[in-house]
């Protein structure tokens, strides 16, 4: 995985009135937050943190099951 791009929303009853905050990148290991700093900054990042880290985990579990299968073929 190189890249995920996430827009940050504040939580809205109506989701044709969603309001960005900010963005949060993770870029081959690093990540960037672009965001004024508001008090709920931490939860908006701790989400971020939670998605990113399940999709790396799929992305290994993924390789190692390939992995395995390429080596009993």
């Amino acid at each position: 995985l190189e890249r995920v791009q996430t827009t940050v929303y504040k939580p809205s009853d109506n989701p044709a009135q969603r309001v960005a905050v900010g963005s949060v990148y993770y870029d081959r290991g690093s990540v960037t937050i672009n965001m004024p700093f508001n008090t709920d900054m931490a939860k908006y990042v701790s989400d971020v943190v939670g998605y990113i880290g399940a999709i790396l985990n799929d992305i290994t579990a993924a390789a190692t099951v390939a992995t395995n299968e390429t080596l009993e073929s």
